[in-house]
This record gives structure tokens, sequence and C-alpha cells, in this order.
């Protein structure tokens, strides 16, 4: 996995409800987090031609990315309600 996914964001309780609604288990989380990560490196390295997680201008394409794909999949899902599941 990518870590530039795994930024800190710290939200109150009640944006994690929708994770214990997701109805989904830990493998089947760090599986869409996986398979959105690849999406989302893909499409930087698209773009670029290259996937460089240190430069800003990819990481923002990057970010944009993997909301995009996170709210195609779920709409109600969040990063952080994965990151819960999955224990990070």
């Amino acid at each position: 996995m990518n870590s530039s996914i795994c930024c800190c964001i710290s939200l109150p309780k009640v944006f994690f409800v929708a994770a214990d609604n997701a109805g989904m288990n830990r493998d089947q989380a760090q599986s869409l987090i996986d398979s959105i990560d690849a999406a989302a490196v893909a499409i930087v390295t698209a773009k670029f031609g290259h996937f460089d997680d240190l430069d800003s201008e990819h990481g923002d394409v990057y970010y944009k990315a993997t909301v995009a794909l996170l709210a195609d999949h779920d709409p109600d899902l969040y990063l952080p309600d994965l990151w819960k599941i999955v224990g990070l």
C-alpha cells in the first residue's frame, strides 16, 4: 500500500458511523484500500509519466483520485471509515 494514503486525519466519532453500517470486514476494507490506492497511482502515473509521492502536484492528483474512486464505490463511505475497519 502506498504510504501517502495513510495521512493523519482527526475527526469526531460521528464520522465513523458509516464504517459500522458499511457491512465490510477487515479483509474487504483492506482490499478496497489497496485497489483504490493502485488505481490512484495509475491515474497519477498516466498524467505525469511516473508517481512521486513527495511531489505536491502528484499528491494533489492522488488525493483527488482517491476521494473520487471511493465516492464512486460508496458515496457514504470515507477513508477514515475504512481505516477504522482495518485498524489504522
